[in-house]
């Protein structure tokens, strides 16, 4: 069983939500790690627009045991903290 690593978006308005869809985005982080998103998804599905990979899918998550942990697909405990 691979660990789990969460990731906080940190600042909404900074970079970090694009960083973390940039790293994600890459396959080799779900060979080592089952990666665990905490933030808001509506923030991260807008990262992703901007980093020009809508094509990574945000699945929001109630608890860690309901994420899927698969390259294209961002799993994310949405804390519903933002409005866009």
């Amino acid at each position: 069983m691979k660990p789990f690593i969460a990731i906080t978006l940190g600042d909404p308005a900074g970079v970090g939500p694009e960083i973390t869809v940039k790293a994600l985005a890459d396959h080799s982080v779900y060979e080592t790690c089952r990666p665990l998103v905490i933030g808001d998804a509506s923030v991260l599905k807008n990262a992703a627009q901007i980093v020009g990979r809508p094509d990574v899918q945000i699945h929001e998550i109630e608890k860690p045991s309901d994420g899927t942990y698969l390259p294209g697909c961002i799993d994310v405990i949405d804390m519903k903290c933002v409005d866009l």
